[in-house]
């Protein structure tokens, strides 16, 4: 087994692109002067971009006094009439990926149960319910010469911090006009929110494959572009690795943590995560708590 020392777990950190917090070291180590005690969130600020590639926004929607919902962003894409794809971000909170998922997984056929009894929707049928990841796969390739170098734990590590949520296929027949549709939903969790995709189209004015591909494309292209920027406590967040680890278990670690932290998209404050910089061509929803609503952790 060859040994990576504590200096190069850290650049290969970088060269993934993780941004690094103030303190990585032992877990001994003292907290940053200013992780003083704050809610996890204080406000979180919803982004959509007005345009993202072909996709357009035609409208957002967000109730104050139901945050809990989240917002409500509609895109079209040109010479698709047939097909509106609308994404609901919502608050989750700090949770595994897989565990969060399958959680928000149960509400979201919950809601589709609740939806069928209330006679909105009709002859409900689930055709499919399986992972998809958020970043397209790619064709497989030999490994590069560097790829060799690193031990199979940490090349584990770094595929762990993709984003891999649920796609739920689905055939119902509109209660006003009887049309058969098509629907497809996805949900991600990211920056200790939930990311809903739902798209429904008449199955005479697009075949399944073809919905499929969009509403997969749709998916990919809208949920990465879209960012929830997260003020409160917890931006202070430490690596904390013990140094007289494992030198593999110890890069495995690193990784993951300083994915976890990235992925949470926390600043200490509105200037820090460039709120004016962003809100250029967007629509921004701003989602206020008090401290009683999110604990410190």
């Amino acid at each position: 087994m060859h040994t990576i020392s504590p200096r190069t777990f850290i650049a290969i950190a970088l060269a993934l692109g993780f941004a690094l917090p103030a303190h990585a070291g032992k877990p001994d180590a003292p907290a940053a002067a200013d992780a003083a005690e704050r809610p996890l969130i204080e406000t979180s600020y919803l982004i959509a971009p007005e345009r993202i590639g072909d996709f357009v926004l035609e409208g957002s929607r967000y109730d104050d006094k139901n945050k809990y919902a989240g917002a409500g962003f509609r895109y079209a894409l040109k010479d698709h009439q047939e097909t509106r794809f609308d994404v609901f971000v919502y608050p989750s909170g700090r949770a595994p990926q897989a565990e969060a998922t399958a959680s928000g997984m149960v509400d979201f056929r919950g809601s589709l149960e609740h939806a069928r009894q209330a006679g909105h929707v009709r002859d409900l049928q689930f055709l499919s319910d399986e992972d998809f990841p958020l970043e397209a796969p790619e064709p497989a390739k030999p490994a590069a010469a560097s790829d060799a170098k690193l031990d199979a734990a940490l090349l584990q590590a770094i595929a762990s911090t993709n984003t891999v949520g649920k796609r739920l296929r689905m055939h119902n027949t509109m209660v006003n006009g009887g049309f058969p549709m098509a629907s497809n939903g996805y949900l991600f969790h990211r920056q200790l929110y939930f990311f809903k995709v739902r798209a429904s189209a008449a199955r005479d004015r697009i075949d399944q494959a073809a919905f499929d591909a969009l509403t997969d494309l749709a998916a990919r292209t809208l949920v990465p572009a879209i960012e929830v920027a997260n003020v409160g406590g917890c931006a202070n967040a430490d690596i904390v690795i013990d140094t007289d680890a494992n030198p593999d278990g110890m890069a495995a670690a690193l990784v993951r943590r300083a994915a976890e932290i990235q992925g949470e998209n926390c600043f200490k404050d509105a200037a820090s995560a460039k709120l004016d910089e962003k809100s250029e061509g967007a629509r921004v929803v701003r989602i206020d708590f008090n401290a009683s609503e999110w604990k410190s952790r």
